[in-house]
Protein backbone atom coordinates (compact mmCIF):
# COMPACT_ATOMS: atom_id res chain seq x y z
CA UNK A 1 0.00 0.00 0.00
CA UNK A 2 0.95 3.66 -1.15
CA UNK A 3 1.44 5.96 1.64
CA UNK A 4 0.48 9.76 0.11
CA UNK A 5 1.92 12.63 2.67
CA UNK A 6 -0.10 15.22 2.32
CA UNK A 7 1.37 18.94 2.30
CA UNK A 8 -0.30 22.09 3.19
CA UNK A 9 1.23 24.83 0.35
CA UNK A 10 -0.48 27.85 -0.07
CA UNK A 11 -2.51 28.36 -3.61
CA UNK A 12 0.56 29.92 -5.70
CA UNK A 13 2.26 26.56 -5.77
CA UNK A 14 1.42 24.20 -8.47
CA UNK A 15 1.50 20.90 -7.27
CA UNK A 16 2.33 18.01 -9.94
CA UNK A 17 2.77 14.37 -8.40
CA UNK A 18 2.65 13.73 -4.98
CA UNK A 19 4.94 12.70 -2.23
CA UNK A 20 4.98 9.13 -1.51
CA UNK A 21 6.51 7.21 2.14
CA UNK A 22 8.95 4.45 1.06
CA UNK A 23 6.30 1.53 1.89
CA UNK A 24 6.21 0.52 -1.54
CA UNK A 25 8.94 -0.03 -3.98
CA UNK A 26 7.22 0.48 -7.35
CA UNK A 27 6.38 3.97 -6.11
CA UNK A 28 9.66 5.14 -5.54
CA UNK A 29 10.31 7.28 -8.73
CA UNK A 30 12.55 9.92 -9.83
CA UNK A 31 9.68 11.86 -10.51
CA UNK A 32 7.86 11.61 -8.03
CA UNK A 33 6.93 15.59 -6.68
CA UNK A 34 6.85 18.55 -8.63
CA UNK A 35 5.75 22.16 -6.85
CA UNK A 36 5.79 25.39 -9.37
CA UNK A 37 6.11 28.29 -7.68
CA UNK A 38 6.01 31.82 -9.34
CA UNK A 39 8.77 33.12 -11.02
CA UNK A 40 9.36 29.53 -12.49
CA UNK A 41 10.87 28.15 -9.58
CA UNK A 42 10.85 24.84 -9.37
CA UNK A 43 11.18 22.04 -6.24
CA UNK A 44 11.69 18.81 -7.85
CA UNK A 45 10.97 15.55 -5.50
CA UNK A 46 11.99 12.36 -6.48
CA UNK A 47 13.74 8.56 -5.78
CA UNK A 48 17.02 7.71 -7.21
CA UNK A 49 17.46 5.50 -8.52
CA UNK A 50 13.92 4.09 -9.61
CA UNK A 51 12.46 1.54 -7.52
CA UNK A 52 15.90 1.03 -5.03
CA UNK A 53 14.86 0.34 -1.77
CA UNK A 54 18.57 1.43 -0.46
CA UNK A 55 17.53 4.68 -2.79
CA UNK A 56 17.18 8.08 -1.58
CA UNK A 57 14.70 11.27 -1.65
CA UNK A 58 16.73 14.15 -3.72
CA UNK A 59 14.83 17.48 -3.79
CA UNK A 60 16.34 19.81 -6.03
CA UNK A 61 15.49 23.20 -6.86
CA UNK A 62 16.11 25.14 -9.70
CA UNK A 63 14.38 28.19 -12.01
CA UNK A 64 13.24 27.50 -15.19
CA UNK A 65 15.00 24.12 -15.74
CA UNK A 66 17.46 21.86 -13.89
CA UNK A 67 20.76 24.12 -15.71
CA UNK A 68 19.79 26.70 -13.16
CA UNK A 69 19.98 25.06 -10.08
CA UNK A 70 18.82 27.67 -6.84
CA UNK A 71 20.19 25.38 -4.45
CA UNK A 72 22.40 22.19 -3.53
CA UNK A 73 20.58 18.91 -3.84
CA UNK A 74 18.76 17.43 -0.93
CA UNK A 75 19.27 14.03 0.07
CA UNK A 76 17.79 11.41 2.61
CA UNK A 77 15.72 8.51 2.97
CA UNK A 78 13.65 10.28 6.01
CA UNK A 79 10.22 11.03 4.29
CA UNK A 80 9.54 13.89 7.03
CA UNK A 81 13.20 15.71 6.29
CA UNK A 82 11.72 15.79 2.92
CA UNK A 83 8.85 17.55 3.90
CA UNK A 84 10.42 19.79 6.17
CA UNK A 85 13.13 20.76 3.58
CA UNK A 86 9.76 21.69 0.91
CA UNK A 87 8.32 23.89 3.88
CA UNK A 88 11.49 25.80 4.08
CA UNK A 89 11.97 26.15 0.56
CA UNK A 90 8.29 27.20 0.35
CA UNK A 91 8.76 30.05 2.83
CA UNK A 92 12.18 31.05 1.42
CA UNK A 93 11.03 31.47 -2.48
CA UNK A 94 7.66 32.56 -1.46
CA UNK A 95 8.21 34.30 1.71
CA UNK A 96 4.93 36.86 1.17
CA UNK A 97 2.38 34.44 -0.17
CA UNK A 98 -0.94 35.67 0.75
CA UNK A 99 -4.15 33.94 0.21
CA UNK A 100 -7.60 36.06 0.64
CA UNK A 101 -11.19 34.78 1.42
CA UNK A 102 -14.33 36.40 1.64
CA UNK A 103 -16.70 35.24 4.56
CA UNK A 104 -20.37 36.33 3.75
CA UNK A 105 -18.87 39.58 2.61
CA UNK A 106 -18.30 40.88 6.56
CA UNK A 107 -15.37 39.36 7.17
CA UNK A 108 -12.01 38.66 5.29
CA UNK A 109 -9.24 36.19 6.46
CA UNK A 110 -5.55 36.22 5.53
CA UNK A 111 -3.16 33.17 5.53
CA UNK A 112 0.63 33.70 5.12
CA UNK A 113 2.35 30.83 3.55
CA UNK A 114 -0.68 28.74 3.75
CA UNK A 115 -0.73 30.11 7.98
CA UNK A 116 -2.95 32.23 9.95
CA UNK A 117 -3.79 32.51 14.03
CA UNK A 118 -4.97 35.61 15.81
CA UNK A 119 -2.06 37.39 16.38
CA UNK A 120 -2.99 41.19 14.40
CA UNK A 121 -5.50 42.95 12.68
CA UNK A 122 -5.36 45.01 9.22
CA UNK A 123 -7.39 47.38 7.14
CA UNK A 124 -7.40 46.32 4.17
CA UNK A 125 -9.19 48.85 2.92
CA UNK A 126 -12.29 51.66 3.99
CA UNK A 127 -16.13 50.84 2.70
CA UNK A 128 -18.70 53.70 3.05
CA UNK A 129 -20.02 52.14 6.37
CA UNK A 130 -16.92 49.55 7.50
CA UNK A 131 -13.20 48.67 7.73
CA UNK A 132 -12.67 45.71 6.16
CA UNK A 133 -10.46 43.61 8.69
CA UNK A 134 -8.11 40.56 8.12
CA UNK A 135 -6.26 38.77 10.86
CA UNK A 136 -3.16 37.07 10.95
Amino acid sequence: MTTVIQLNLPPQAKVTGALRSRTTVQNLLQDMLQIVLPDDIVIDVGWYPDWDPNGRYRVMVFQDDVDHPLEDDFTTKDVDAVKARIYDLVEKYLPFAVSVSDSHDTATSLSLNGQSGPSAEYTLGETSTEASKVTV
